[in-house]
């Protein structure tokens, strides 16, 4: 598994332009041919871009796993049309919210802790994974503060002993508490992953990377 260093448009926080599964990485258009490449060669699944809600902030406004993503109602039509189109399946549910920075998920397990329990059941059967009532240090911000693959987690560093405990337990999967980008708690803004390879904000620091690796290197 490799680790890469990353920017996006100029910016070292990469995770809210990107939303990655085990089958595909959403990224923004006009994504320089370089930057493609890299994702496309370390994360190793099919490559897509787009916009949500006629933005580049493809990670904020979207989470999901391999059986496809859930958007907020701020999403266009034809921006959920063509994601269909090209056989990625999308969940609009009625909502405002940032869902990107609510909730995050894996093939079998999600967490998020602010959407009604209708909305809740919706996307339990449309990613056919049970999601659990969760908060991250103290806070609703799950997808910000959880990066959650197939094979690990990583978790924001202020994350309490039983929110800890808790995630590991509903997983099965070993976890850690990182930063990445000199610092950033909101580990999901600076680190995408998948069960393939890790991609980290330029800023990323070398014992950073070092605490990453040894998490999700193989």
């Amino acid at each position: 598994m490799s680790i890469e260093k990353l920017k996006i448009h100029n910016s070292v926080f990469i995770g809210v332009f990107m939303t990655a599964t085990d089958k595909f990485v959403i990224i923004p258009k006009a994504t320089a041919k370089k930057t493609k490449k890299k994702i496309a060669d370390v994360l190793n699944v099919e490559l897509i871009e787009a916009t949500l809600a006629d933005s580049s902030l493809i990670g904020i406004f979207s989470f999901g796993n391999s059986k496809g993503i859930v958007v907020p109602k701020l999403v266009e039509q034809h921006e959920v049309d063509y994601l269909n189109s090209i056989g990625i399946k999308v969940l609009q549910i009625d909502s405002n919210l940032a869902l990107g920075n609510l909730a995050e998920a894996n093939d079998k397990v999600g967490f998020c802790n602010i959407l009604a329990k209708k909305q809740i059941e919706e996307i339990e059967k449309f990613l056919g994974i049970k999601i659990y009532n969760q908060q991250i240090a103290n806070s609703d911000l799950i997808g910000a503060s959880l990066v959650l693959t197939n094979k690990a987690f990583a978790v924001n560093p202020n994350t309490n002993a039983n929110e800890f405990k808790r995630i590991q337990t509903k997983t099965s999967l070993e976890g850690k508490v990182l930063t990445a980008n000199f610092g950033d708690v909101f580990i999901a803004h600076s680190l995408v992953a998948n069960s393939n390879g890790v991609l980290v904000g330029e800023a990323t620091t070398g014992p950073e990377i070092m605490q990453i690796y040894d998490l999700f290197g193989e």
